[in-house]
């Protein structure tokens, strides 16, 4: 019994170390390729020094009033999809009516592929799960992602202390960290590969409701194609090699 669980041990040491070393070298990599190919200017905001940043009444549009499909993920987690032509309505509204394309450029240097989107709701995990994964509920990095790569969160109804907001910190081990707060009209950046986050357990009675768009460096502002589709799968890996061959529209073409 004792051989059959250090062998187990073994196995599973052996898949994580191999799984981080492989991660470590993307990012290092794809890090250092989009510095030299899309960089274009070094700035000195918040967002890139403590790695996440809070932009309040940004925008001027309701996600929620969009037709949607839900589909039970787990008895925790649930996934909102959009059609295709609501995507691209309200990435145009919010990236390029709303001017959050100059907002991002300004703060990161980068300008962005839009390439994944979801939106989904959390419910409250009971005592006895919270040790399970249901969704990113433990503290984590997105490790196989570029330093670069960037996450946006806006809620689409409004999250108070007690929804459930995803937490961060800059380090894995510090005891204080932020918790987002925010109205409809706000919305919290973060780059997922620098920062320890986690999302919140909603109280017994409250929905947490949201979405999040995955960016990519990019010589161009644009939104991916397969964008809509992939609505359906998880969040894809290693991000330079996944959307390398996938088509791409200019965000002032989506009109």
């Amino acid at each position: 019994m004792k051989t059959d669980i250090f062998m187990i041990l073994k196995k599973y040491f052996k898949k994580n170390l191999f799984i981080e070393f492989v991660s470590n070298i993307y990012c290092f990599f794809s890090s250092n390729i989009e510095n030299i190919f899309f960089r274009k200017n070094i700035v000195n905001k918040k967002l890139l020094i403590d790695g996440f940043n809070m932009y309040f009444n940004i925008h001027d549009f309701e996600i929620k009033k969009f037709k949607t499909e839900k589909i039970n993920s787990n008895k925790y987690l649930s996934k909102f999809i959009f059609s295709e032509k609501d995507i691209r309505d309200i990435i145009y509204q919010i990236f390029v009516k709303n001017d959050l394309c100059n907002l991002i450029y300004s703060e990161t240097g980068y300008k962005y592929s839009i390439d994944f989107c979801t939106a989904y709701e959390t419910r409250h995990i009971d005592m006895d799960d919270q040790k399970y994964r249901w969704f990113a509920n433990h503290w984590h990095r997105d490790k196989p992602f570029s330093k670069n790569t960037l996450k946006i969160i806006i809620p689409m109804e409004t999250i108070t202390e007690s929804h459930g907001g995803i937490e961060i910190k800059k380090k894995k081990n510090d005891v204080d960290f932020f918790k987002m707060v925010s109205k409809t009209r706000d919305l919290l950046a973060f780059f997922p590969n620098r920062c320890y986050h986690k999302a919140g357990n909603p109280d017994s009675k409250l929905i947490r409701k949201q979405i999040m768009f995955q960016l990519n460096p990019s010589n161009e502002w644009k939104m991916n194609e397969k964008i809509s589709n992939r609505q359906y799968f998880t969040e894809p890996k290693f991000p330079l090699l996944t959307y390398l061959f996938d088509k791409k529209k200019k965000l002032n073409e989506l009109i």
